[in-house]
């Protein structure tokens, strides 16, 4: 499944060790020289201009205890919590419920970032990734060539990778319902041509052989 733009917060940003507060901020700042691949990832993957990427990527770092700290916040509640990125960088939450909350922001040496909720999910995370192990058994019978699933948190509908030997994904789309009824919750595919992975294999085992 393609959730790169959902992850690319926590796993485009470089990993330090030490917490904000036990070191001088500026050394935990991104480096665009000493994190230059990681910078141009970001700002290709984004739209962002460079130095709004290094930007970008310094709250998404200093960010992260607020976060924890809306996780811990929100748990009995939390749906799905994600980052959207430039133009309009800010931290969303899905909850359930329709009790309000007020938009707020976390503040970081590299400034503000704003918090954006949305109520009304069905669903916590927690309920949905236990209905889908719960149903896995039944999920792996209705979708042949089943490779995985996880729950989109931008919108709480499932992702179902599956591998099929012409990537046709008519076969899965017509069992949609079916599949949906089953896990009591919506469903996206992404299909995989079977052939044509095997053939870049084959091809790409050629290559590293020298044959």
């Amino acid at each position: 499944m393609n959730g790169r733009k959902v992850l690319l917060a926590m796993t485009c940003c470089i990993a330090f060790s030490v917490k904000a507060d036990d070191v001088d901020p500026a050394l935990l700042r991104i480096d665009p020289d000493k994190h230059q691949i990681e910078v141009d990832f970001y700002s290709k993957d984004t739209g962002a201009p460079r130095d709004v990427a290094v930007a970008e990527m310094d709250r998404q770092q200093f960010a992260l205890e607020g976060i924890e700290a809306l996780r811990r916040e929100f748990e009995d509640r939390l749906a799905g919590l994600y980052w959207t990125h430039y133009p309009n960088q800010a931290i969303h939450l899905r909850l359930t419920g329709a009790t309000s909350v007020a938009p707020r922001t976390i503040e970081t040496v590299a400034g503000d970032v704003p918090v954006v909720f949305t109520l009304g999910a069905r669903m916590t995370a927690v309920e949905q990734r236990s209905r889908l192990r719960e149903s896995w058994s039944a999920l792996r019978v209705m979708v042949p060539g089943l490779i995985g699933a996880g729950v989109d948190e931008r919108d709480g509908v499932v992702l179902i990778d599956a591998r099929s030997p012409d990537g046709d994904p008519a076969p899965y789309e017509s069992e949609r319902a079916n599949i949906e009824r089953a896990l009591g919750m919506p469903v996206r595919f992404s299909v995989i041509n079977a052939v044509k992975e095997r053939e870049i294999q084959e091809s790409a085992e050629l290559l590293s052989s020298g044959s």
